[in-house]
């Protein structure tokens, strides 16, 4: 597994991490964090924090690239 873990500006409401595009995880309060089953592949990681009007900010994407062992 692996850590996502968020430090947003201001007071968001929630921080959604996402791989790939697709949620995997919503936090509420801080700490802003979720863990994540690693899979084989390329994956796109990035966060949104959504504050209380509905206002969003994205993060970067951070890429990462996961490789099996051998004999798995």
């Amino acid at each position: 597994q692996i850590r996502l873990a968020a430090q947003p500006a201001g007071r968001p409401t929630e921080v959604t991490f996402m791989v790939d595009g697709q949620e995997v995880a919503v936090a509420r309060h801080a700490p802003y964090e979720t863990w994540w089953t690693l899979q084989p592949g390329a994956h796109r990681i990035s966060a949104r924090s959504t504050d209380a009007d509905g206002s969003a900010a994205f993060s970067d994407d951070i890429w990462i690239e996961v490789e099996t062992s051998a004999g798995e």
